[in-house]
């Protein structure tokens, strides 16, 4: 019916308005320019359209705020925006708490980007709190969420490494002091740290001296003792089809000096000089030791403890595998 009558659908009158704004500057356009649009449609565009007046708004908002862009000229311009649109300050306010946040929030990241805040950083980042009109308690939101997941995921990192130096250590209470978070971590995150931290000392620090309950000779040092280390044995499986398969010969603690690793099992005692050991090899639970004669044993014991054995084997006996 509205192409028999010459009608063009109220649409086109949004369309009209979009074009204006994209083929004009904002200051030449005026009021009456836009309220012109909508009396040949016989509408008013800030009722019959008004999602797409607030668009056409947080489109320039969008594109005036990012990266600290948010000068007086600009604001006037989108105050005079405002005018040509008929949006009210309850609509403005909603758009630019909306968009505000979301700007406010990619600036505070690239602010903290380097784990501390520059003067001019802090600088922009108070005028654009005054500018956006950000109520305090977003400030505070935003602020506190990002400082703290950039911690966390600093820790996280961190973590990950496996080795944590006194370095490391330093440069992460500092982050913490910059961004003024206090760490806050469970008891395994806790517990992972303290073992990134381990590892590098037994890697690159003097070994650790024990005074073990057991003889040693007068020129031995432990530097290892692990309770409860299970040693298996591969044997021959007696069937037509051959193979073998690992039997758990003894289990008991292990001491490890610099001369040999010992193993006091419930039904023998094993001892491997550390001479004898062509290679280790790291398993799912343990690590098999391989030497010049005799078997080969894979000793099972935890991740922890496995990995502080491997690191001091191979220190001690300058094993590259």
């Amino acid at each position: 019916m509205q192409r028999i009558f010459g009608q063009q659908p109220i649409e086109n009158a949004i369309i009209e308005v979009n074009n204006l704004l994209a083929t004009q500057p904002i200051a030449m356009i005026t009021k009456e320019q836009i309220a012109e649009i909508g009396n040949r449609y016989g509408i008013i565009l800030a009722e019959e359209f008004r999602l797409n007046m607030e668009e056409f708004y947080a489109v320039m908002l969008n594109n005036l705020i990012q990266d600290f862009k948010f000068e007086l000229g600009n604001r006037k311009k989108l105050e005079y925006l405002q005018q040509i649109l008929a949006l009210d300050d309850s609509q403005v306010s909603f758009l630019t708490w909306e968009i505000g946040a979301t700007v406010y929030e990619k600036c505070y990241v690239k602010a903290i980007a380097d784990g501390r805040f520059s003067e001019e950083e802090r600088t922009q980042l108070d005028r654009l709190e005054e500018q956006l009109q950000l109520p305090k308690k977003i400030i505070t939101e935003i602020s506190s969420k990002i400082r703290t997941n950039f911690v966390t995921q600093y820790f996280t990192k961190l973590i990950h490494t496996k080795r944590i130096s006194p370095r490391d250590e330093e440069q992460w209470k500092m982050l913490c002091q910059n961004l003024n978070i206090t760490p806050n971590s469970d008891a395994r995150t806790t517990q992972l740290f303290n073992h990134g931290k381990l590892y590098w000392a037994l890697e690159n620090t003097p070994l650790p001296l024990l005074n073990p309950l057991i003889s040693l000779q007068k020129s031995e040092s432990c530097h290892l003792h692990i309770e409860n280390v299970a040693w298996y044995e591969e044997r021959a499986m007696r069937s037509k089809y051959g193979g073998t398969y690992s039997k758990l010969i003894s289990s008991g603690p292990i001491y490890l000096t610099q001369k040999k690793l010992l193993h006091y099992g419930s039904e023998k005692a094993h001892t491997i000089k550390l001479d004898d050991i062509i290679r280790i090899q790291e398993t799912n639970d343990g690590i098999t030791i391989y030497k010049l004669t005799g078997k080969n044993p894979t000793l099972k014991m935890p991740h922890h403890e496995k990995e502080m054995l491997r690191i001091i084997l191979t220190r001690l006996s300058s094993l590259n595998y």
